[in-house]
């Protein structure tokens, strides 16, 4: 190599290192150092925030903290926050004060949903989300930057944050982070429990952890917080003659909804840990004793769900999901309550709040007819549902408690990591309480996904809480467990929105919603193409089940779709869209609309019939082979899983399974006084509908998809 290449390939790796450092010198001045160091500086962010802290109106949005170091208090009007360089005054900062020493909080959220009637201009919502790998820029009212920052890849509640500003940024713990683990000793062994959970007619309950202190509690708060020593042994009582605690809290709706004065039956729930001499703490050990009372007599042959949550989680104003809370009192005066513009059903409270900031540990047991536990584990709990929110008898939905695990593993085949613990709702809590139950029995061996589920009666920290429906609830891994691929191979689309979040599952949905929009179905290669796109077997089941259902909630609601996002060998994996059958309460002579007279191919539904409302089946019905498949099929099954002689065991069943349980749960939320004959009487208005809906259902055939 000559000298002269020799120097100009040393000159090169001069200059590419020189510029290596500048840029490296230039990255570190935007991350870490003010542009214009003054008063006021960022100082923690937090673009994506599960449980941190909520804002105002109860949505654990990214967040921005704006701090000020100097001793005077600083008016914040015209200061502004842009992800945008382009355009820096992309949110403009409101007459808010940064105190003396002290922060501002700004939420980057755009305001959505039931937020929107309660977000004014002081809520402090930036209209744009923070993103991975964006720059923030903070500036003053003349438009000069004061402060930027590069905001790395974060996980979930991690905070990229510093103490002054001077210093460098970090990624951490958010200062307000309050939902800190407590840190368990592998070594200390957790209390063991000389009984079991289960039955007894007397119990002394001896606890015992190798010499180690041990905490407890019996009103199912945390042990590790506000447990009482162990000492002596326990004798453990009927408790049913006592004073109700939970069922007594309130308020748990903005509706004028039926609290019980009588004494529910109760059990006792014991909670404990162990301490070591240098403080190591023990895992928790739970249990669930029925004492007495003829409650093994009552409740025999009835499989009990026991759900034990610290109380503070369900009804104090802070934590509490069970109640209006204090977001309903502190946002309420942001409303007129008495306009007809006010939906009482989704106002601004703790019960109607959704995500993983309003989840709450629970320890849940399943006991079988027999009174045995069978399975044990630990859960998150949420409020589950849209409209049976602000019912007295909520539902819920059973999260892992960590990543990785399933809730009940093994207690249905294939099914997701998550469970619902499901009421029928405002439509079918007081009436035959298994609706959906039925239809989904019904529809079992169509080609449609279907909800297993077990009937149980629910005990809430060792207060009855009535009788619901143990479910398989819907979501991407349910999907993957039904179908036998991969969960991040699921687009899952939900009543018009994605599940994951993804902006291409959306794309590729609305791709389908306007190939369908656009085309003319009478149009025999267009209607092959559809059946390409779409499992046509599939789409002809779950209308001929809607139908025969008369499910007046269906098709522009309670509506769930999936496909496959990559193709592969699996037979489920050919990237065509598949529909679920779900929540179908609103059924099966459940009201005037769904009646066994109606005609719901094109009548009887909830909202004002318009032709597009059942999107995909108004279209297909002008093709003619359409119209004979379906047709074909549906008559195949009015004469089979449909045919009275099948569902007439079913329905026989499913009244015997559910007659006691039910009328003991109207009781407690609804009717002192309720009788099995009045429920007898409503399981004979699902009867009746039976017999009746096959011979409308052949005229109606005729009608629409005749020649």
């Amino acid at each position: 190599m000559s000298s002269f290449k020799r120097m100009t390939s040393r000159r090169a790796k001069i200059f590419a290192v020189a510029v290596t450092v500048i840029l490296a010198a230039f990255a570190i001045a935007l991350t870490f150092v003010p542009m214009k160091r003054g008063s006021l500086y960022l100082c923690e962010i937090c673009p994506h925030n599960s449980t941190v802290k909520h804002d105002e109106v109860g949505f654990y949005s990214d967040y921005i903290v704006i701090a000020n170091d100097s001793a005077d208090d600083i008016v914040l009007t015209g200061y502004a926050l842009s992800d945008d360089k382009n355009n820096l005054q992309k949110y403009v900062l409101p007459e808010v004060v940064a105190p003396a020493g002290g922060s501002v909080t700004v939420w980057a959220a755009v305001p959505n949903g039931i937020s929107m009637p309660y977000v004014d201009e002081y809520t402090l919502y930036t209209g744009f989300k923070l993103g991975d790998n964006e720059t923030l820029y903070f500036t003053s009212p003349e438009g000069e930057v004061i402060d930027a920052v590069r905001i790395p890849k974060l996980s979930d509640d991690v905070a990229y944050k510093r103490n002054g500003a001077t210093s460098q940024w970090k990624k951490g713990t958010p200062t307000d982070y309050t939902n800190e683990e407590i840190m368990i000793s592998d070594n200390v062994a957790a209390p063991a429990f000389s009984a079991t959970s289960g039955f007894y007619d007397d119990l002394t309950l001896q606890m015992e952890a190798n010499g180690c202190d041990i905490f407890y509690t019996l009103d199912g708060s945390n042990p590790y917080y506000n447990g009482v020593p162990y000492q002596e042994p326990l004798y453990i009582t009927d408790r049913s003659e006592a004073d109700n605690y939970l069922s007594a809290m309130g308020p748990i709706s903005l509706f004028d909804v039926y609290m019980t004065t009588e004494k529910v039956d109760k059990a006792t729930v014991v909670r404990a840990i162990a301490r070591s001499a240098d403080g190591s703490l023990s895992a928790e050990s739970v249990a669930t004793y029925f004492v007495g009372g003829g409650l093994r007599e009552k409740y025999a042959g009835r499989p009990i769900l026991s759900m034990v949550v610290n109380p503070e989680d369900l009804f104090s104003g802070e934590r509490g999901i069970y109640v209006t809370g204090n977001l309903w009192e502190q946002n309420c005066d942001k409303v007129d309550t008495e306009s007809e513009s006010f939906d009482r059903f989704l106002a601004l409270t703790n019960y109607n709040m959704r995500g993983e900031g309003w989840r709450r540990p629970a320890s849940v047991t399943l006991f079988d007819g027999s009174g045995e536990p069978v399975y044990i584990d630990r859960a998150k709990i949420g409020i589950r549902g849209n409209y049976t929110r602000y019912v007295n008898q909520k539902s819920f939905s059973l999260f892992p408690y960590s990543d990785g695990k399933t809730v009940f593993s093994g207690l249905f085949p294939d099914a997701g990591n998550s469970l619902m613990v499901r009421t029928g709702g405002p439509e079918d809590m007081f009436e035959t309480g298994f609706r959906d139950e039925i239809n989904n029995r019904i529809a079992e061996n169509l080609d449609l996904c279907t909800e297993q589920s077990i009937p149980c009666q629910l005990f809430l920290n060792g207060e009855y809480w009535g009788c619901y429906n143990l479910q398989e609830r819907l979501d991407e891994t349910y999907v993957a467990a039904h179908y036998k691929i991969d969960v991040k191979n699921v687009n899952l689309i939900k009543n018009g929105d994605a599940v994951s979040g993804r902006n291409s599952d959306y794309q590729a949905y609305r791709e389908m919603r306007n190939y369908v929009e656009s085309h003319d179905f009478t149009d025999e290669s267009v209607y092959r193409q559809f059946c390409r796109i779409w499992d046509i077997d599939n789409l002809i089941d779950y209308y001929c089940a809607e139908i025969f259902f008369a499910n007046d909630d269906a098709y522009d609601n309670n509506i769930a779709l999936w496909r496959a996002r990559d193709t592969g060998p699996g037979a489920y994996e050919d990237g065509r869209w598949r529909f679920i059958l779900f929540d179908t309460d609103c059924s099966d002579a459940y009201r005037d609309n769904c009646l066994a007279s109606v005609d719901s191919f094109v009548d009887g539904h909830c909202r004002d019939y318009n032709p597009d409302v059942e999107f995909y089946f108004s279209r297909l019905s002008r093709n003619p082979s359409f119209r004979e498949e379906f047709r074909e099929r549906f008559e195949e099954l009015l004469q089979s899983d449909f045919s009275y002689e099948r569902i007439g065991p079913i329905l026989d069943e499913m009244e015997n399974t559910y007659r006691d349980p039910m009328v003991l749960s109207v009781r407690r939320f609804s009717d002192p006084s309720y009788t099995a004959g009045q429920y007898s009487e409503k399981v004979e208005i699902v009867r009746d509908f039976f017999k009746q809906r096959g011979g409308y259902i052949w005229d109606y055939l005729e009608l629409h998809m005749g020649d």
